[in-house]
């Protein structure tokens, strides 16, 4: 049932006897570039630790989901879901946020360094987070934590 592939097609698993969502949490420390666009079965997932760099996450409904210390350098996360996730210490540098829904997401002490902010925030925790050179244009900040 779980399938996964990279980008360019290379298969990173394949486990029928697994839900998506338990294959997720086996393998997230090797999801570096993987495809989950449009996943709407990720929800409170939990990737603390894991390694999804330059993975395609946009459109992707990551609600509650755990992102604690996650290496989420270069990642597309336009358009996500990421309503109440916590994405504390995680690795942000270069992640393209744009349109993203960060509604009470925890970012304390995130690295956002040149990443693309054009999000909805409200009520977002952004304090300690790294902002340096990051886009913030049209961006509203309604009741954040900075």
């Amino acid at each position: 049932m779980a399938k996964l592939y990279r980008i360019n097609g290379e298969l990173i698993f394949d486990e029928p006897e697994l839900t998506p969502d338990r294959a997720l949490e086996k393998h997230k420390h090797n999801l570096h570039f993987a495809n989950l666009r449009n996943g709407r079965w990720l929800q409170y997932t939990e990737f603390y630790d894991g390694n999804l760099y330059g993975a395609d996450l946009s459109k992707a409904n990551l609600s509650g989901a755990w992102f604690q210390r996650a290496d989420l350098r270069y990642v597309n996360l336009m358009g996500a879901n990421l309503t109440e996730a916590d994405l504390s210490n995680a690795d942000l540098r270069y992640a393209d946020l744009n349109s993203a829904n960060l509604t009470e997401a925890n970012l304390n002490g995130a690295d956002l360094r040149g990443a693309d902010l054009n999000s909805i925030f409200k009520f977002t925790d952004l304090r300690n987070a790294n902002l340096a050179f990051a886009n913030l244009n049209r961006n509203h900040l309604k009741s954040s934590y900075l």
